[in-house]
């Protein structure tokens, strides 16, 4: 799973939240964040070292202890660490519990079920975690004074609701200026929102 800086901005700030307080909220919200993440490194490993036919259910138990080499992960984890480096070293950490609790061979499904008490079960993946990281960087722009409300709204006119210039006019009036104007505006305010993104390191299409 890629994540974008901003993803690994928000994600180092709540590992080393968690560290602080030990809050089981701040445990979540980092689970959810890499949810998909943990998906993909049971599927993997689990190919490679254990089975080949997916299994729902031994699936399920390595996401548990999955969650255990996230929790591990967490605990270790410097503040000096770049945020770059979390990934890898989640991704080791999980590894390797996987591996201490079921070895590196092929196995016998059934036998080597394993259950973890007091483990959350998979969580589901929160589809606004991505929405909520462009919130952020819209509020971090008009609070820069980069861009304004008024612009954001005129943008989500134009490129959310779909709603034409001439819509715009009639509905709004000189609201955002003349037609040129209105034009001159979304022009820019897009261009400083597509550098900031990439900036942020969302890809742009």
């Amino acid at each position: 799973m890629k994540f974008h800086a901003e993803q690994l901005k928000i994600l180092k700030d709540l590992i080393l939240e968690y560290k602080k307080e030990s809050n089981e909220r701040f445990f979540l919200l980092i689970l959810q964040r890499v949810d998909r993440m943990l998906v993909e490194i049971i599927n993997k490993i689990s190919r490679i070292y254990y089975f080949n036919d997916s299994n729902p259910q031994i699936l399920q138990d390595m996401y548990q202890t999955a969650i255990i080499g996230l929790r591990n992960s967490i605990i270790s984890f410097s503040p000096d660490k770049k945020e770059s480096s979390i990934p890898i070293w989640i991704f080791l950490h999980v590894r390797n519990e996987i591996f201490k609790i079921y070895g590196v061979r092929k196995f016998n499904i059934p036998r080597y079920l394993y259950t973890h008490p007091d483990c959350i079960e998979k969580s589901n993946i929160d589809s606004g975690l991505i929405q909520e990281d462009i919130r952020k960087i819209i509020e971090d722009l008009i609070t820069s004074k980069k861009i304004t409300k008024e612009e954001i709204q005129l943008i989500n006119l134009t490129c959310i609701e779909e709603k034409s210039i001439s819509d715009i006019l009639r509905t709004f009036g000189d609201r955002w200026g003349s037609r040129i104007r209105i034009v001159e505006t979304i022009e820019r305010v897009s261009r400083i929102l597509k550098r900031k993104f990439e900036e942020k390191g969302f890809e742009s299409d």
